[in-house]
C-alpha cells in the first residue's frame, strides 16, 4: 500500500519551520511520507528528523518589507498604520502578492510530478494554498502564532487550522470555532534543528540575552543589555544567530558569552531569565521552561502582542524599545528574579504545557482530514 505524502509549505525561517518539526516526526513515526518544501539552509536538518527537503529559493520580500517599514520610521506596523499609509499599504501588498506567485511557480514545479495527499502549509505562507487548489489535494493550514482575523495580509478560510500555541495564550480562544484547533506547543525535535550547548560556565546561574529576529537595531539591543548585567552574577549567554558577527560586540565583559548556533530552548532549560524580543517560538520555550521574560518587542504586532500577553498574565515584563535603557533593563530584570508570585504562576504554566502531547493530536488530526 502507498506512503500517504504529507507536503509540510511553511514559511522559511526558524520560528515557523521548528514548530511543525514534531508533527512531522510523529507522522514518520506512524508510517506517513513526509516531505518540506525549504531553503537549501535548512535541508540537512530537515534530513535529521527523517523528512525529505525539497529546495527552491524563496523570494523573501516580507524581511524587505519590513526593513522599509523601519526605514520609513513607522513605529507600529498594525492596521492603524496600513490604513493611514496608503503608499506603504500599497509597497506592501505589491510586494506580498510578488512574493506568493513566485513561491507559487517554484512550488508547482517541486511537486507537479509528486502529487502528495496534503498539503500542511503556513498561514503567512498561503502559496501553499494556491498549489492545493491546483493540484486539486485537502489542505490544512498552520499557525505558530496568535490568531487575529484583521490581518490583511492573510486569512483562515481552512476546515481545519492546526495552531501551535496553548489555548490559554490566545486572547480571544472562546471566539474562534472548532477549526482551530489549539495542539499547543511541540518541543519535540527541536533540538535536532541546532548545534549542541556547553556553557562555558557550568554551575552558573544563566541569563539568556536572545536578539535574532533582525527587526530591532541588533547591536544597540545586546550593548545595551551586555551593560545591564555585566556587573551581575550571573553569566550571561547571548544568542545572536549566524547574521550578527560577534566582533562588533567586543570586547566582551567575562561573564558574557556568544551563541551563534545552539536552540534556546536549551539554555532556557538552566536559565533564571530570559531577555528577548518576544518571538512567538522563543516565549513559548521560556514558558515550557518556567523562566520569567523581559521582551522587548520590535514594532510588529505579531510579536508585540506576544509582549503584551505575556505581561496580561504575569509572567514577565514588556519594555518597548524606546524604554529599553541600560537602567530600565537592569530595574525590570531585579524585579524579575526576585518576584516569587511570578515565578510560581510560570511553574503551574509549564506543567500544565508538558502535560500534551500536540504531535500526536495534530498527525491524528491530520490523518481525519486526509480520510475526508
Amino acid at each position: 500500500m502507498k506512503q500517504k505524502h504529507v507536503a509540510f509549505i511553511v514559511e522559511p525561517v526558524y520560528g515557523h519551520l521548528v514548530p511543525t518539526l514534531g508533527i512531522a516526526s510523529e507522522l514518520l513515526r506512524i508510517g506517513y511520507r513526509v516531505s518540506y518544501a525549504i531553503k537549501e539552509q535548512f535541508e540537512t536538518r530537515i534530513h535529521a528528523i527523517g523528512a525529505e527537503a525539497l529546495i527552491y529559493q524563496p523570494l523573501e520580500n516580507k524581511v524587505k518589507m519590513f526593513h522599509e517599514v523601519r526605514r520609513k520610521g513607522t513605529y507600529y506596523w498594525g492596521k492603524e498604520t496600513i490604513d493611514r499609509d496608503e503608499d506603504l499599504t500599497n509597497l506592501g501588498k505589491k510586494m506580498w502578492d510578488e512574493e506568493v506567485q513566485d513561491t507559487f511557480s517554484k512550488l508547482e514545479s517541486l511537486y507537479k510530478h509528486d502529487r502528495p495527499d496534503v498539503i500542511l502549509y503556513d498561514c503567512m505562507n498561503p502559496a501553499g494554498r494556491r498549489l492545493a487548489d491546483a493540484l486539486g489535494v485537502a489542505a490544512i493550514e498552520h499557525s505558530p502564532l496568535l490568531i487575529t482575523k484583521d490581518n490583511p495580509f492573510w486569512s483562515y478560510d481552512e476546515r481545519l487550522v492546526l495552531v501551535s500555541i496553548p489555548r490559554f495564550f490566545q486572547r480571544n480562544a472562546e471566539e474562534l470555532d472548532d477549526r482551530f484547533q489549539f495542539v499547543g506547543f511541540i518541543q519535540n525535535d527541536r533540538k535536532k534543528f541546532f548545534a549542541p550547548w556547553k556553557s562555558q560556565f557550568p554551575g552558573r546561574k544563566t541569563v539568556l540575552v536572545s536578539a535574532t529576529t533582525g527587526l530591532l537595531p541588533q547591536i544597540e539591543f545586546l550593548r545595551a543589555a551586555i551593560a545591564a548585567f555585566s556587573d551581575s552574577a550571573y553569566q550571561i549567554v547571548l544568542s545572536i544567530g549566524d547574521q550578527t558577527s560577534p566582533s562588533l560586540l567586543a570586547p566582551l565583559p567575562v561573564n558574557c558569552e556568544v551563541n551563534r548556533c545552539s536552540a534556546n530552548l536549551e539554555i532556557l532549560e538552566t536559565a533564571s531569565l530570559f531577555v528577548g524580543q518576544a518571538g512567538t517560538g522563543s516565549v513559548l520555550e521560556a514558558l515550557y521552561c518556567a523562566v520569567p521574560q523581559l521582551l522587548v518587542p520590535p514594532p510588529f504586532p505579531a510579536f508585540d502582542d506576544n509582549a503584551i500577553r505575556i505581561a496580561e498574565l504575569g509572567l514577565g515584563t514588556r519594555l518597548q524599545e524606546s524604554e529599553a535603557t541600560v537602567e530600565n533593563l537592569k530595574k525590570a530584570a531585579e524585579g524579575l528574579l526576585q518576584d516569587d508570585a511570578t515565578r510560581s504562576r510560570l511553574q503551574e504554566v509549564a506543567k500544565g504545557m508538558r502535560a500534551g502531547n500536540g504531535a500526536r493530536i495534530a498527525a491524528n488530526l491530520i490523518g481525519t482530514h486526509i480520510s475526508r
